[in-house]
């Protein structure tokens, strides 16, 4: 599944929920764009620990047309 977050801001948070709950996951930082978090990617969800992204809308193309 690929999620869309706001900013920056909510991307390490989901990072960090994720690592209070138990989750593997890599946060990647961007060393050219002044050391910006652009994504973070899990180990493989599935059963209750899915529910740690209920709140988190999936990405969809029209998401990424509207933003650019």
């Amino acid at each position: 599944m690929l999620f869309s977050l706001p900013n920056e801001e909510a991307l390490r948070a989901a990072a960090a929920a994720c690592d209070q709950k138990g989750i593997r996951n890599y946060l990647f930082i961007e060393p050219d764009l002044d050391n910006q978090a652009t994504a973070f990617a899990t180990e493989p969800i599935s059963g209750h620990a899915r529910k740690a992204f209920k709140k988190i809308q999936l990405w969809t193309p029209e998401h990424a047309e509207s933003v650019q």
